[in-house]
């Protein structure tokens, strides 16, 4: 099978796709171009890369005056999940960095919206985790998570995955993706809870956790209404 070949086709149609919701065009071609490095095994990767042999793969990229001037892609051949969700995942990072080339993201919206770009399958095991961490009384206030423009420490890095993707995908929900991103552009430029007010008639963080408890776990909030 010819990995390279279709790993480079699988990353042209995940770009098409991630600027289309995000933007609404497709944009020319990438100038630099996207390199994109494949290898055997999880030890060759980690040993090139110097990242953990535990991830499947990531993107990198530079931005310099507002433009990117370099982006790659380095990639597991063994992963499983290679073409159907690791290459969408990681080119949604790279268009994200062109989308946001003056200001980077935080790592919350980052990581949301690239996991967005998975297939349904796997943004639900997304889910389960987070009901998961619920259960156990683990999740962050999200006035905590949104303030993260970073990752966390080690013992709270699944926690905010899961938590970042589920607030990722209730904005997306409420007035779609490209009201998300204008929504993320307002973030930098002032504060959040001004930028809420403007783009989901939603007054403070406070209050968007209560909307996102409410539209995320439907039933408990009926039956807190219906009394004890």
């Amino acid at each position: 099978m010819n990995w390279p070949s279709r790993s480079s086709r699988a990353a042209e149609t995940a770009r098409t796709a991630a600027f289309e919701r995000w933007s609404g065009s497709t944009r020319g071609e990438w100038k630099p171009g996207c390199n994109v490095y494949l290898y055997a095994t999880a030890a060759d990767y980690a040993k090139a890369t110097g990242q953990s042999a535990a991830s499947p793969g990531h993107a990198t990229y530079k931005a310099e005056g507002g433009a990117v001037t370099a982006r790659r892609l380095d990639l597991r051949a063994d992963e499983p999940n290679l073409l159907a969700g690791l290459v969408p995942h990681e080119t949604t990072h790279l268009v994200l960095g062109d989308l946001f080339a003056d200001a980077p993201l935080p790592r919350w919206a980052d990581e949301g919206m690239a996991v967005l770009s998975e297939p349904r399958g796997r943004i639900d095991r997304y889910v389960q985790t987070l009901h998961a961490c619920r259960q156990r009384g683990q999740l962050m206030p999200l006035d905590q998570l949104l303030a993260k423009a970073e990752y966390p420490d080690e013992k709270s890095v699944t926690v905010f995955f899961v938590q970042s993707v589920s607030v990722v995908e209730y904005l997306v929900g409420v007035n779609g993706p490209r009201a998300f991103v204008d929504f993320l552009h307002d973030t930098q430029r002032g504060s959040l809870d001004s930028a809420l007010r403007k783009h989901y008639q939603c007054p403070s963080v406070a209050e968007l956790q209560t909307r996102w408890l409410r539209k995320t776990y439907p039933a408990e909030t009926a039956r807190g209404a219906s009394g004890p």
